[in-house]
């Protein structure tokens, strides 16, 4: 009965309390205020994306409460208030905003003062100096009158947040142009630090603004391993996570660049042959002045007396690099002589071609000197040590002989060509053009300078027979023993014949070894069509042109199909566009004085062009200019592989 009676009760107070509704109009002058139908809340959406406080809103999660004094109570509440002042501020031009506006109020000493300490600090990292020089660097400065900064932010934890802030400027605004850009390639070279730990060093080729050619230093990648499946995880990490590109690296992806290492280059599981599993359409080579000095390096190994010299310009080098006393007595045969000379200089390293040039070079220079310098130790032997008499010797029994004088006269032509290919390749002017026009010339000349003609003018250069004897730069030289003859001593004639044919072998197998390795770049028909068709210098006459151009773009449409096919290609339309080009280019070439240099040529028209008039075709363009176009850093070039 008493139940009954509480139940009753109860029933009457359910039936008589109010239910409270979500009304519309509350949402006058405040856009802020937001409701859902379904689940009955209502929330702030200015305190949801604002409020960052740690006190409870419950209009910031949704509150159930749908009254309008709870709604009034909310929006005069200081979090309210506060999250609608960042919102205002937020909707405010950058330079309105209070932080850059506290900043453009700032006295103009104390921005002229900050503006040191960021130079001066990316000064420090520019020049890979260490952070610890930046209080010695602003006290120099200060003495010098040219900065007054103050005390605070003179020490190396300082100039480390600077060079932090400068790093995340220069990274923000690369990854920028790099998502905007249509192809990007990429240009990896592998390293070791002082610790011993293996790295990969990764650098982009992209079009800033898709115009501009840039290359940029993206990343530094430590390995685990070397191998071919650690270097592709470094290689995509960079792309993916480093430059924000996520899954969209495999689509702008073009062209890759590495060295000639079978890590890199293997045919199997190469780091070239992983790439291309993701990405189809990529282009892979090693690097084209690498190549070159694998040719050197092939021809070395052929000819025995070759080797022989290489080997004999490091030691020479080392003789008087590490011995200032040796040094020295170079200096006093010289003086001697009335002749300035140089120290030998290293014929190996980074690039060794040049390298091995200056090398020779230097030998023929200061030749007087040398011998006379090794003659007096290897005789007299009151200065140096024993070791460093028989070392004498040992350089002297080959430098002053019939043979390698000839063959000194002969690798004074020889590298002087070769160097200046390996120099081009190192330009970052360089264009495809150019490696095809180069690598001709240099097979052309080596053809050349082959013929025994040819080849005894030059060996015999400055060599002369007196009494029996042979002369070279007022130096008597020896005969010795000849390799191919018989007997003790030999003629002129003997020495010369095996110079010869040392020399013919040399050219033979440097002509031999270049169209080894460089057939896959002069012999691949999407290289081919991209240097025909924007190479301008060979463009046939507008009364030879008979569909010019046409079936490159169909090999290079081909090729990159998939990827021009985002960008809405169309075929038709591109050859209808590059009939216009070719019109458009061959009015401004005429009205030029001079020929043009190619990256400034197509940098104006891609600038000067409307880019709706020639979409199709300028995409072609810009994928030929990440490809191997122009302005790539020496460090490497995609063309060089």
């Amino acid at each position: 009965m008493l139940q009954s009676l509480f139940l009753q009760e109860d029933q009457e107070k359910t039936k008589t309390e109010k239910v409270y509704k979500f009304q519309d109009s509350w949402k006058h002058k405040r856009p802020w205020l937001k409701h859902d139908k379904s689940k009955l809340i209502m929330w702030c959406e200015v305190c949801r994306r604002f409020d960052t406080g740690k006190k409870k809103n419950s209009f910031r999660k949704g509150t159930k409460s749908l009254r309008l004094p709870n709604i009034t109570s909310h929006e005069a509440s200081p979090a309210h208030v506060t999250a609608c002042n960042k919102k205002d501020a937020s909707m405010l031009a950058v330079q309105n905003r209070p932080m850059p506006m506290a900043v453009q109020r700032m006295e103009a000493k104390k921005v002229d003062q900050m503006s040191t300490l960021f130079r001066s600090a990316y000064y420090l990292a520019k020049q890979a100096r260490p952070f610890s020089d930046f209080p010695m660097l602003m006290k120099l400065q200060r003495s010098n009158g040219l900065a007054t900064v103050g005390k605070t932010y003179l020490n190396d934890k300082e100039a480390r947040v600077f060079v932090d802030y400068i790093a995340q400027t220069i990274r923000s605004d690369m990854i920028t142009h790099i998502q905007t850009s249509d192809f990007v390639s990429v240009l990896a070279d592998g390293s070791t630090d002082r610790g011993a730990i293996e790295e990969e060093v990764v650098h982009v080729r992209y079009l800033r603004d898709n115009i501009v050619p840039t290359t940029a230093f993206v990343a530094l990648k430590p390995l685990e391993r070397g191998d071919a499946e650690h270097v592709t995880s470094a290689v995509k990490s960079a792309l993916q996570d480093d430059l924000l590109m996520e899954g969209a690296w495999s689509q702008k992806l073009v062209f890759a660049c590495f060295d000639g290492a079978p890590v890199n280059m293997g045919h199997i599981s190469g780091v070239g042959v992983r790439l291309k599993e993701e990405c189809p359409h990529l282009l892979v080579l090693a690097c084209c002045a690498h190549r070159l000095e694998l040719v050197f390096k092939d021809v070395l190994g052929e000819v025995q007396y070759f080797s022989t010299i290489h080997d004999m310009l490091s030691n020479l080098y080392k003789f008087y690099h590490y011995s200032p006393l040796n040094w020295q007595g170079l200096r006093n045969a010289a003086e001697a002589l009335n002749i300035a000379v140089l120290k030998p200089v290293r014929a190996t390293g980074t690039r060794w071609l040049p390298h091995l040039e200056r090398a020779v070079k230097a030998v023929c220079r200061d030749f007087r000197a040398l011998v006379q310098h090794l003659g007096h130790l290897e005789e007299i032997g009151d200065t140096g040590t024993k070791d460093s008499r028989d070392k004498a010797r040992g350089i002297l029994q080959v430098v002053k002989t019939v043979k390698f004088v000839m063959f000194l006269n002969f690798l004074v032509k020889y590298l002087e060509l070769i160097s200046a290919v390996s120099k081009v390749f190192q330009d970052n002017d360089s264009t495809i053009e150019v490696v095809f026009r180069r690598v001709n010339s240099v097979v052309s000349s080596l053809t050349k300078l082959a013929k025994p003609a040819k080849l005894n003018r030059i060996l015999s250069d400055g060599l002369e027979e007196r009494d029996g004897s042979f002369v070279w730069k007022e130096t008597v030289l020896t005969t010795g023993r000849p390799q191919r003859g018989r007997g003790r001593g030999g003629n002129h004639a003997t020495y010369k014949e095996e110079v010869l044919q040392d020399c013919q072998r040399i050219c033979d197998s440097t002509l031999h070894h270049l169209g080894r390795r460089f057939d896959v770049i002069l012999s691949n028909p999407v290289y081919n069509s991209a240097r025909v068709l924007f190479q301008f210098s060979t463009w046939p006459t507008e009364e030879e042109d008979d569909d010019f151009g046409e079936e490159n773009i169909r090999t290079l449409h081909h090729h990159f199909h998939a990827v021009l096919e985002q960008k809405d290609f169309d075929i038709d339309s591109c050859i209808r566009e590059w009939l216009e080009l070719k019109s458009v280019c061959r009015a401004q070439l005429a009205a030029m004085h001079q020929t043009p240099h190619f990256s400034t040529f197509w940098t104006s028209v891609l600038r000067r062009e409307r880019d709706e008039d020639f979409k199709n075709i300028f995409t072609i363009l810009r994928n030929k200019v990440v490809v191997g176009g122009w302005e790539t850093p020496s460090i490497y070039h995609p063309l060089w592989a």
